[in-house]
């Protein structure tokens, strides 16, 4: 090849080399727009597309993972429950942890409308929170459908949404291989929320 018989008698690289200088600058200009395109696409809010109802979206403008036991899932709860200014919505399966319930009492405490739905059969363990937090004045209630109330949620302001498999315990936040979703979207949160109200509901405890 031209270009490389050039470089052998010290003469370069010529235009019609395969490496010529236009050649470099294209390359670098569609790496630039690649960098720039991928850089736009990561900051965009994430679309979920809703099975239930058709193709309808639902748009996400940022969501956190966390898993644990390595990343503290009940003080990123916490976190959120501390930063919440009108409500906080729970469904919790199984909920034993005094620094969550805490948490939710101080909140309760300030002024900002509280409820959490307990699964009846869960909350009739010794170690379960739902009477201490009735006790502090906080609504709660017993989900007993045919079912297990197996929800792990928390709504947050309704603009914030908590979710995963992770229950509000001592083993789910040290032990378990667990994970926690924390989902900013005011859509989802209406979602969740509707979800929320008709199992309180049906709740008759």
């Amino acid at each position: 090849m031209k270009g490389f018989e050039d470089l052998k008698k010290g003469k370069g690289f010529s235009k019609n080399s395969v490496f010529s200088s236009s050649g470099i600058i294209f390359f670098v200009v569609v790496l630039i727009l690649a960098i720039f395109v991928l850089s736009y696409l990561r900051d965009q809010p994430v679309a979920f597309e809703e099975s239930i109802s058709g193709n309808k979206t639902i748009v996400a403008n940022t969501i956190e993972p966390y898993f644990c036991p390595e990343d503290e899932c009940s003080k990123k709860v916490i976190g959120q429950i501390n930063s919440a200014n009108k409500s906080i919505y729970v469904a919790i399966y199984s909920f034993s942890m005094n620094e969550i319930a805490d948490a939710l009492i101080l909140a309760h405490n300030r002024g900002v409308e509280v409820k959490v739905i307990f699964d009846y059969s869960q909350s009739k363990m010794d170690y379960s929170v739902d009477e201490k937090l009735s006790d502090a004045g906080i609504e709660i209630k017993r989900s007993d459908g045919s079912g297990l109330m197996h929800n792990k949620f928390c709504i947050i302001d309704e603009n914030v949404v908590m979710g995963g498999s992770f229950n509000y315990s001592v083993n789910a936040d040290e032990k378990n291989d667990e994970n926690l979703l924390v989902i900013y979207s005011e859509e989802l949160a209406a979602k969740f929320l509707n979800e929320f109200n008709e199992i309180w509901e049906q709740s008759t405890r």
